[in-house]
């Protein structure tokens, strides 16, 4: 049984989950045309013939940030008896009342059982309730696994950033993609 519980503190049983990363076999190409009449993006799906493997690094900073995000009480953690299995991280922006998921993750050995979808289920009857109107969230074209899971809870692709990551990360082909979901 799971059970949802507001996080107060980013402890370090929630770093694992949060440093965890991601691999796929897919990946969105973004392409980009441009002229004085007209500038058109698109992503193209691909199959690649190695997987692309994505591991994060949390840093001070973003620790510090996580603190002061989760004392606004959005933030939620999914427990299976003791055990972290599940993290969503989010902040409400009130100057666009949009709730703002810098984290959303789910244990691997629990991926695919139905945790993530209430998860996202909980943290938007939260926001709902607390009169907020859209939920959104960043990942990267290569993170296929968590696009397709924005769009299992009914987000969209709302846009994309080129030089989000700066020129290390787009040099290796990652392109920030934000998602948002009206409620």
């Amino acid at each position: 049984m799971i059970e949802f519980r507001s996080l107060t503190s980013v402890t370090p049983d929630v770093f694992p989950l949060l440093s965890a990363g991601y691999s796929t076999m897919e990946r969105y190409v973004v392409t980009k045309m441009e002229t004085r009449e007209r500038t058109v993006f698109s992503l193209d799906l691909e199959t690649l013939t190695e997987p692309y493997v994505k591991r994060f690094e949390l840093n001070d900073g973003d620790l510090t940030h996580y603190h002061e995000v989760v004392e606004q009480g959005f933030s939620l953690g999914a427990w299976e008896g003791s055990r972290l299995v599940g993290v969503a991280i989010a902040e409400w922006w009130r100057w666009n009342n949009c709730l703002w998921i810098w984290e959303f993750h789910v244990a691997p050995d629990r991926q695919g059982q139905g945790i993530g979808r209430a998860m996202a289920d909980e943290l938007l009857n939260r926001a709902r309730l607390a009169g907020v109107s859209m939920v959104g969230g960043e990942t990267q074209n290569t993170n296929v696994p968590a696009i397709s899971a924005y769009r299992k809870f009914g987000a969209e692709i709302a846009g994309l950033d080129l030089s989000y990551y700066g020129d290390n990360l787009a040099a290796r082909g990652e392109i920030a993609v934000f998602v948002r979901r009206k409620i």
